[in-house]
């Protein structure tokens, strides 16, 4: 019942001397209505420091996902270049990037729909009844690492009560 789509993220990497002043935020979501080609993005060097070189910056962007699942398809060039343009628009960047390295993560982010609590409440049970099973993951009740973690630990927990 949980609905999942695809997302590519672009981490593209910059020499710090040629990046304006950034936001002082780990990253941004970028809402729908603004039509740009990213969802979101991460200033991975803010952060996580210790990922990038330190005259270096670190960026990521979100390509794809529910809302424009063909951007997935694009080249691995041609998405480097939507993160490049993406950033030159809303961050000021104009400098050419040191690198950039494309993933693709297919059929991995779950869709968080209208009744999705009370689905994951109605499959939480379902396993619940089953006795020794408990289920944990991104498709319950968040995707970031913090709620997975979260998710597989109230998991295990429930199992060693029982």
């Amino acid at each position: 019942r949980i609905r999942y789509n695809s997302i590519a993220t672009v981490n593209v990497a910059y020499d710090a001397a040629e990046v304006l002043e950034l936001p002082r935020t780990p990253g941004f979501v970028v809402p729908a209505v603004e039509g740009r080609r990213i969802t979101a993005a991460t200033i991975s060097t803010q952060k996580y420091p210790q990922r990038s070189p330190r005259d270096g910056v670190l960026l990521r962007a979100f390509i794809g996902g529910a809302l424009a699942p063909q951007l997935v398809e694009l080249s691995d060039a041609e998405l480097a270049a939507v993160a490049r343009e993406e950033f030159a628009d809303l961050l000021g960047i104009r400098a050419e990037p040191r690198f950039a390295v494309t993933r693709r993560w297919m059929r991995l982010l779950p869709e968080y729909g209208v009744g999705h609590v009370q689905a994951v409440t109605d499959i939480e049970g379902r396993a619940a009844a089953l006795g020794s099973l408990a289920l944990a993951g991104s498709a319950y009740r968040g995707v970031g690492i913090p709620d997975c973690a979260a998710s597989g630990q109230s998991a295990a927990a429930r199992l060693l009560s029982a």
